[in-house]
Formats: structure tokens, C-alpha cells, sequence
């Protein structure tokens, strides 16, 4: 059994019966119900950024967690000026530890040393070719997987994640006509996309309260892919590679 299953499946069942505990007195506390849910929730998604060395989804975690427990704890603090103050912070640690080997040395092993990596923390690997109309579906929940895309005539992808951590590397894929499209449908989760640096994206994306990253640049006169779909209090970090 793969160690992210076992993790989140022991951390769920610890959650349950905790959730079950205050709402019987056997564990006390003023915490309104929907704050001690979404509580769990967000330190799922906190551990999950932590182990995928995600700043954006370290940041936003904790500061999503600051506006469920301003209401309970009496903290006059709206939850736009700590949305901001987040988004500031992420932009700065990003910028400044941009190459730095602290958060790049998780990817460059994925990227470099697949089965290094899938030893530390054992995603589901799987590599994705030869698909009949072009068109990838990538469908990842409660768990880390990542996807080798390697398409000769790519088309079009869905990614959906569900509080789990995604990595889908399109970089051998190849479009053979002017353009291709990828639709997301990103909840609770952090997604890393790995795109050829000579793709040029066009990012439509519904953002709610989530976080959107890019590194690196794409070719303006590559072929046009077309990024669509929606991000719910998730992390997006797209990498032209």
C-alpha cells in the first residue's frame, strides 16, 4: 500500500474521531463545527504542502486557517487583508528562494531521479502515451501521483485533483496542429504542471481563493494551449521547462 494512502487514510481516521469526540464531550472545545471541518481540512492541505515543499500552499494554508479562527477567537482581521498579506509573502519567499536548491531539490529530484523520489515519499507514478484521439485524462484524489505525458499528437488534457498533490509533465509531448487545450478542475490540492518552454499558454482559469504560479517563460509564437477550468483553494505552479 502506498505510504500516501496509508498517511491520509490514519490521519482522516484520527480526524473522525476527534470531530466525533467534541460533538459528544468526550473532547471539549468552543469551536463552532464548520471551524473545526474546515480546520481539518486545512492542515490536510498544510501537511501536504509541507511534504511537497510548496510555498504558495504552506502560506495560503496557514493563512486560510487564520481567517476560519478569527471568528471564534475574536480576531478583528478581515479575511481580505489576509488573503493580502499572504499572496505579498508568497510573491517575496518565492522571488527570494527562487533557485534556490531548499525548495527546487524535491523537483529536480522528481524530474532527474524519478525513483529516488518515489522512495521518499511514494507517489503513483504512471507514464501516458499513445492515446487514441490525443486526449489525457489525469484524475488524482487523496493521493500524490505523477503523470509522464508523452503524447505524439497531443490534443487535449483534464486534470482533476481532489486534496491531493498532482505533478503531470507534458514535456515530451508534442502538438502537431496550432493548438491543444488543458482543463482543470483543482480542489484542496496542489497541482505542479511541467510544460515545454516553447508552448505558449493561454491561462483562463477560475481562481478561487487559491494560489497561481508561473516559472519561467513560454514562446509567444509557439503553439497556442489554452488553460481553462477552475482552482479552489488549491496551489496552480505551472513550469515551462
Amino acid at each position: 500500500m502506498k505510504f500516501f494512502r496509508i498517511f491520509w487514510g490514519l490521519f482522516f481516521i484520527a480526524a473522525a474521531g476527534s470531530f466525533i469526540g467534541t460533538q459528544t464531550g468526550i473532547i471539549t472545545t468552543d469551536l463552532p463545527v464548520f471551524t473545526i471541518i474546515a480546520s481539518i481540512v486545512i492542515i490536510a492541505i498544510l501537511i501536504h504542502s509541507i511534504f511537497s515543499k510548496s510555498i504558495v500552499g504552506i502560506i495560503f494554508s496557514l493563512a486560510f486557517e487564520v481567517i476560519v479562527l478569527s471568528g471564534p477567537f475574536g480576531w478583528h482581521i478581515g479575511a481580505f487583508t489576509i488573503l493580502i498579506t499572504a499572496l505579498l509573502l508568497a510573491i517575496g519567499i518565492s522571488i527570494i528562494f527562487h533557485d534556490s536548491r531548499i525548495w527546487h531539490h524535491g523537483e529536480w529530484m522528481m524530474h532527474h531521479r524519478r525513483d529516488m523520489y518515489r522512495h521518499a515519499i511514494d507517489p503513483d507514478v504512471e507514464t501516458i502515451n499513445g492515446t487514441v484521439d490525443g486526449h489525457v485524462e489525469v484524475d488524482n484524489r487523496f493521493t500524490g501521483s505523477v503523470r509522464y505525458v508523452q503524447e505524439s499528437d497531443f490534443k487535449s488534457a483534464t486534470i482533476t485533483a481532489y486534496m491531493a498533490g498532482t505533478k503531470v509533465y507534458f514535456d515530451k509531448s508534442i502538438i502537431q496542429g496550432d493548438s491543444a487545450s488543458i482543463i482543470l478542475d483543482i480542489d484542496l490540492s496542489g497541482t505542479d504542471i511541467f510544460v515545454p518552454a516553447d508552448w505558449n499558454l493561454n491561462i483562463n482559469v477560475n481562481n478561487y481563493m487559491g494560489g497561481i504560479e508561473e516559472k519561467g517563460h513560454g514562446n509567444i509564437n509557439g503553439p497556442k494551449v489554452n488553460v481553462t477550468g477552475r482552482v479552489r483553494m488549491s496551489g496552480l505552479t505551472i513550469h515551462y521547462v
